[in-house]
């Protein structure tokens, strides 16, 4: 069963395509006015890793979290390439976000 403020995380979940070429989900939360702390997960996660991250740092901070490219929400392009999955351009998607 999913709690009540897992379900409210979930809904916080938002989509944008960038320009890179993909859809990327992320969740941006916290005062608009404070620094970012960003969140990235290791192969195989999602966003969905933070949850206490996120409760513990975005009523001080804003944060942000994303899916990286074909996790969860993300999209890949659609003929993806090698090199669609180096670093750089998984970083290019989060600095373009």
């Amino acid at each position: 069963m999913i709690s009540t403020r897992a379900q409210h995380r979930e809904a916080d979940i938002r989509q944008s395509q960038l320009s890179t070429g993909i859809r990327m989900e992320y969740q941006l939360e916290g005062p608009i006015h404070r620094p970012t702390i960003v969140f990235l997960h290791e192969l195989g996660m999602n966003l969905r890793e933070f949850t206490p991250q996120l409760e513990h740092f975005s009523p001080r901070w804003q944060t942000l979290s994303v899916s990286l490219r074909g996790h969860a929400g993300t999209s890949l392009p659609s003929r993806p390439r090698r090199s669609d999955l180096m670093l750089g351009r998984l970083a290019a998607d989060v600095l373009t976000l």
